[in-house]
């Protein structure tokens, strides 16, 4: 159970929503995930971004794609 995967890296951050001035203050300040939503929300200093946990839809109807993806999420919520 100790065991760690790194599935992907994103970059959340809009500047057309959240620069301001032409400043792109990319600092998160806060995440809060909502479960019911399966979302995650990403807070900077000058926006809230909003998320998907799964994004499924990458792999089709193809659920090879989506087990060997090893996103848990793909599993369960699709």
């Amino acid at each position: 159970l100790n065991d760690s995967l790194f599935l992907e890296e994103l970059n959340v951050y809009n500047p057309d929503r959240c620069s301001i001035d032409g400043v792109d203050d990319k600092r998160i300040i806060g995440m809060q995930i909502d479960a019911r939503g399966h979302a995650l929300w990403v807070a900077f200093t000058s926006c809230v971004v909003k998320v998907p946990l799964s994004r499924c839809e990458r792999h089709g109807r193809c659920k090879k794609s989506c087990i060997a993806s090893r996103d848990p999420y793909c599993g369960w919520v699709s």
